[in-house]
């Protein structure tokens, strides 16, 4: 059968609509013909009014009745974070979340090269005159600039869904971004899925890794001295020149080396380093540098995507590779250390270490300290978590050391075997007390020579696990050591010190010990 004209035509229009095929145009058209006069004068009237009476606000480009939409006028919101959306849609399901009081920009579309869209078919130009407007500042701040950094941080595809990435006014021209702000994007990024591509994560990263070489004096068995030459990689922690990497990759260098993305090379200088957590911090002479982005280990999980940046083999600087996070809170043993680190299938070679682990996001997860080797293993790298890296960095650039990390002033060594036990005077094997620095320790009665069998109530069987278990507690706890002292069993209980405070009394002590000497 064929349809009235006055049906057919209606049919035609609904049709027109987005994903509205035949058969829904048709049920939709049924449907108005038995609407009642006054719903259909309300119906028609209500799609009248939306084509008359919508229109994009002057400021942001969201829709609204008035010149100026509710969220440009509200003076309740942050107008110092703009949050970039693809179009008006967007804005609703942000909004209905309730956790982001910034203000918005509608770009009315993304930057999609494959669809013929590039910076000039989408709204950057008044993203650009709003900044300089409200800041009354002019930042030089390129049309096509924009548009790589929108490549880069925003969802480049509109099959993806609502993209959005936050901008500090603020910061916007300068050389980083604020914390609160990276926040925000991640936020929004995670609640509407906006993931990056390995493309994307890399060249959001690629200038904030960086190669490092280094030269250190070894001496051979006859005495002569000799140069031998090592290689790594670092991440960028401040702009200012502020490099973090691993504390074995410089670890005794006489000079250290430093080759940016650009290829420009600087001397530098060892701000600080930790050997426990295997973290380092030095320096560079220049400003203008782009510092990576930091996560969080809440934002970290098992089988999500894992981007590893840095210069295997010491020759390939920029490399990246991808995988997946494998593992979480993984306990490794390292050059006799026992460390908690993130499982990556990513892979690792030898020059990486000190390198960036990107998550989805392109925000530093991990920093690179080392891969399982061996014939038949491929697969296995490891990073220290950001959240350690992070913590470590600020008070190695602050004091020079980690601060507040427990110890209990004892210098142990694992007895492995009879024969080894039996060389320092014992017999059995584990965990032995080479000596006693700390002033708590001392106090509370330990002595070289015990052989620690519990700590609290945990069974002792090797240095690791002591260590450990002391890294659980804080400065200032009481711990109970159970020790074995000739055929006698003691418990002694000792109040944790701060490790670094131990250790410059150490080292003022040996130094008062060699002026006598002298």
């Amino acid at each position: 059968m064929n349809y009235p004209d006055s049906l057919k035509v209606l049919i035609d229009s609904f049709k027109k609509l987005p994903s509205i095929g035949e058969k829904t145009a048709e049920r939709l058209s049924f449907a108005v013909m038995n609407m009642s006069e006054e719903d259909i004068n309300s119906f028609s009237k209500a799609i009248v009014d939306v084509k008359l009476k919508i229109k994009k606000c002057s400021i942001c480009g969201n829709i609204t009745e008035n010149e100026i939409c509710d969220i440009c006028s509200d003076s309740s919101r942050d107008s110092d974070i703009i949050c970039v959306v693809e179009d008006s849609k967007n804005i609703i399901s942000l909004e209905k979340m309730g956790s982001y009081r910034g203000k918005y920009h509608v770009l009315n579309g993304l930057i999609s090269p494959m669809d013929g869209k590039g910076p000039d078919d989408i709204m950057l130009d008044s993203l650009l005159q709003r900044i300089k407007k409200e800041k009354n500042t002019t930042p030089y701040v390129t049309k096509k600039f924009f548009a790589l950094m929108l490549v880069v941080c925003m969802v480049i595809s509109a099959a993806i869904g609502a993209g959005a990435y936050a901008l500090a006014i603020s910061n916007f021209g300068g050389t980083s971004v604020d914390k609160s702000v990276h926040t925000t994007y991640y936020n929004l990024a995670k609640a509407t899925g906006s993931e990056l591509s390995i493309e994307e994560i890399v060249a959001k990263n690629e200038n904030s890794v960086v190669a490092i070489e280094t030269e250190s004096v070894a001496t051979d068995t006859w005495l002569r001295q000799y140069v031998t030459q090592g290689a790594g990689s670092g991440v960028i922690y401040s702009e200012d020149g502020y490099i973090i990497t691993n504390n074995h990759v410089i670890d005794g260098a006489s000079s250290i080396q430093v080759t940016l993305y650009n290829g420009k090379s600087y001397p530098a200088t060892l701000v600080a380093t930790d050997a426990q957590t295997d973290v380092a911090v030095i320096k560079i002479d220049e400003t203008g540098l782009t510092p990576v982005s930091m996560g969080s280990m809440d934002q970290v999980s098992v089988g999500s995507l894992a981007v590893a940046i840095g210069n295997p083999l010491g020759t390939l600087s920029g490399t990246a590779t991808d995988g997946i996070i494998s593992a979480l809170e993984r306990e490794i043993t390292i050059d006799g250390k026992s460390m908690t680190l993130i499982q990556t299938s990513a892979s690792i070679n030898p020059g990486n270490s000190g390198g960036g682990l990107f998550d989805q996001y392109g925000d530093l997860i991990g920093l690179v300290v080392a891969k399982s080797s061996g014939s038949d293993v491929e697969g296995l790298g490891f990073a220290i978590p950001v959240d350690k890296v992070e913590s470590v960095a600020k008070s190695l650039i602050k004091n020079g050391y980690v601060e507040g990390r427990p110890a209990a002033g004892i210098q142990i060594q694992d007895l492995t075997d009879s024969s080894t036990a039996m060389q320092y005077g014992v017999s059995i094997t584990g965990v032995y007390i080479m000596g006693v620095t700390g002033d708590n320790a001392k106090k509370a009665g330990l002595q070289q020579g015990d052989m620690v069998y519990y700590i609290d109530d945990v069974k002792v069987t090797d240095s690791a696990t002591l260590i450990k278990e002391i890294q659980k507690h804080k400065v200032g706890d009481t711990v109970t050591f159970t020790i074995v002292r000739g055929g006698d069993i003691l418990k002694v209980d000792v109040q944790l010190e701060d490790s670094a405070k131990i250790q410059q009394k150490q080292n003022t002590k040996d130094s008062t010990k060699a002026s006598d000497k002298n």
